[in-house]
């Protein structure tokens, strides 16, 4: 069996299905033949220091513009991209400084990408960060970018969000739907696009503080007591089922 044949015969044989997003639940539905009612969308939860974060943001509207990218595995991450668009930013805005946060492969390709576009002096990369640290990075940035094309989760958006960081993110699946309104989002295959949207959020500061609130508000929601109660809830539903659906269920 190949990895996705035994995910397809697990999914098929399981008596619930706990999804991260509606969007992976509307691809599950398909994929094995399930009864939607079988399947519980429950989000991820944050934790409770980036709420509290957001309460104490530290960015000034006189820094220069600072954006934050949190994961660097091309080209799922599709970071290279925001490398690109600070090179179309250079002289719109001259001042501003990306910083690359991650632990995965692609350090070296990526520090590549930067020497070839001369952005050496506007783009960091840095490794082995604490998460007190990369909570810090949050509430002084202008924005956090999020261009993945291939996600699933998305727990930064909500991070960044709780902690009171405007967010530029994919305007489709589940980076959307994890995002919801309190968020700036665009087509992560367009350069200019990406570009354009960090300019903005630095410019425009009334937008930009309606992405703080909007983006605080937004991630109330997302607590890990909320995750678990769904989690117990799927559970005590299958407890309380008849002893002939559970049957004909394991048949």
């Amino acid at each position: 069996f190949n990895a996705r044949a035994i995910m397809t015969y697990t999914l098929r044989r399981a008596d619930h299905i706990l999804a991260v997003s509606k969007y992976v639940a509307d691809h599950t539905i398909p994929l094995v033949g399930s009864d939607p009612v079988r399947i519980t969308v429950s989000p991820t939860g944050i934790d409770e220091r980036y709420h509290v974060a957001g309460n104490d943001r530290i960015a000034h509207p006189d820094d220069p513009p600072r954006y934050l990218v949190v994961g660097y595995s091309d080209p799922p991450r599709n970071v290279s991209r925001v490398v690109a668009a600070m090179a179309l930013l250079r002289e719109r805005l001259p001042n501003a400084v990306l910083e690359i946060i991650g632990e995965e492969a692609g350090y070296e390709a990526l520090r590549d990408i930067v020497t070839t576009l001369s952005l050496q002096d506007r783009v960091t990369i840095t490794r082995g960060l604490s998460d007190d640290d990369l909570l810090d990075r949050m509430r002084s940035a202008t924005a956090l970018v999020y261009p993945s094309l291939n996600e699933t989760c998305g727990a930064p958006i909500l991070e960044a969000q709780a902690a009171g960081c405007p967010v530029i993110t994919g305007d489709r699946g589940p980076l959307a739907e994890l995002a919801g309104d309190a968020a700036i989002l665009v087509d992560t295959s367009d350069t200019w696009e990406i570009a354009d949207a960090m300019e903005r959020v630095f410019r425009d500061s009334a937008k930009r503080e309606r992405l703080v609130r909007d983006g605080i508000s937004h991630a109330r929601a997302f607590t890990w007591a909320a995750a678990a109660k769904r989690t117990v809830d799927a559970y005590e539903h299958l407890m309380h089922r008849s002893p002939r659906s559970i049957l004909a269920a394991i048949r």
